[in-house]
């Protein structure tokens, strides 16, 4: 639970190119 706290919590906080592109790759490895 705290990890998807965290993981929304970045993707609403973070919005540079290179914050957007590591969230965006963790987040395909969260799904598998």
């Amino acid at each position: 639970m705290r990890k998807t706290e965290c993981f929304c919590y970045l993707l609403g906080r973070n919005v540079n190119r290179t914050n957007k592109r590591k969230i965006y790759m963790q987040g395909n490895l969260l799904r598998g």
